[in-house]
Order: C-alpha cells, then structure tokens, then sequence
C-alpha cells in the first residue's frame, strides 16, 4: 500500500469528479471501435463513449457496471493529468450518501475493489493496467465539516452543511454528544435547488 497512488473519486448522478478532473457520467456502449478514441473506454471486448449525458438517478449505483466503468474513466484521466505511468496500484478513496452509508459501504467497497486484481483496460488508446488495493469509503460532506473543527460544538439541531448538487442534496444536522452523527434528520434527496431553498431556507 506504501506504493499505491491515492485517487479521491466522487460518484456524482450529474457528473463524476477527481482532484483534477471532472466529466459527465453518460455512457454509450458500442459493439465496434468508435472513429474517435477520444473519451473512448475499451473493456471487456467492449468500447464505451464516457460523457456524453448523464446517467437516470439511481438509489443503489452497484446495480449495474456503468459506475465501475466511470470509475476506470476517472482513474485513467487522473493518472494522464498526474504524468503517472498507466500500470499502477490504486488507493481509490470515495463517499456515500448519509442516509446509505451504513447499509452500502461493504457492497459498495466490494464493487469497486473487485479483490483486488488487476484490471486492463484502455482508454483514448492508452493502454491501463491498475489495482486498486484499497477502497475507503466516507460519509458525504463529513470532510467539508471536519476541516472547521469548531462546527462540531454548535448546538445540537443545528444545520451544519447544505450540499447542493445537481439532482440532489445533502443537508447535516449537529447532534448533541449522545447522539450518533448520523440519524434520520441526516439525509440526501431528491429535488432541485429552488425547492429545497423553500423548504430549508429558514433553518440555514
């Protein structure tokens, strides 16, 4: 592990973003070698266009491998921006939702490690052997909190961060130091922006 290279990964409905990178989660899938290697995915026999849309929002993002996919996409186009040769050891470092975090970190963790062997792939025509050793997962929104310690003393029923996303957002309540940092009144949902200003506006 001392050897893997650290990639931070956020599986987004609308988009998929690293340190450096960030790309829409559409994927075409094509029988036969596209004209354009360019955001082109070779794997499994099989050529995927990365990008282009986005992909249905989806509770359980294991139920099918368009995430993996992306997920190779993402490491690929990080690994290219860091000069970093394409035969790699990964440490892949990603969040999940509040609400799911307890109930689908171990099968989310297994998606994404898949025991940890190497993978070959290409993409835009470069050959990619990775493994990705080791799979950390964490809760959405827990690091922007945890960079101001001083918001963990607020007074608990207090919103701590408002997520906005594209499809989604994520709203943190503070708890007392009985509670778990976690419960119902943590959650992500469905909606767009202007109705969750409406609804939450007051309490922020």
């Amino acid at each position: 592990m001392s050897d893997a290279i650290t990639i931070g990964v956020d599986h987004g409905y609308a988009a998929m973003k690293t340190t450096h990178c960030a790309f829409p989660t559409g994927l075409v899938e094509y029988e036969h070698e596209p004209y354009t290697q360019q955001d082109v995915l070779e794997y499994g026999g099989k050529f995927y266009v990365v990008g282009s849309g986005r992909q249905p929002l989806q509770k359980d993002k294991t139920a099918t491998e368009d995430y993996y996919l992306l997920t190779l996409a993402a490491i690929a186009r990080e690994l290219a921006h860091r000069g970093a040769e394409p035969t790699a050891a990964i440490h892949l470092a990603a969040g999940l939702p509040l609400t799911s975090f307890g109930r689908d970190k171990k099968k989310f963790r297994a998606y994404l490690l898949r025991d940890g062997k190497p993978v070959s792939f290409r993409y835009e025509g470069i050959a990619y052997t990775v493994t990705i050793a080791e799979v950390s997962l964490f809760p959405q929104g827990y690091a922007a909190v945890l960079t101001q310690q001083e918001l963990l003393d607020e007074p608990s029923g207090k919103p701590l961060l408002f997520d906005e996303e594209n499809k989604t957002s994520i709203y943190l309540l503070a708890k007392d130091e009985h509670s778990d940092f976690v419960d119902d009144s943590d959650f992500s949902f469905k909606s767009g922006f202007s109705k969750d200003k409406k609804r939450y506006g007051t309490l922020v």
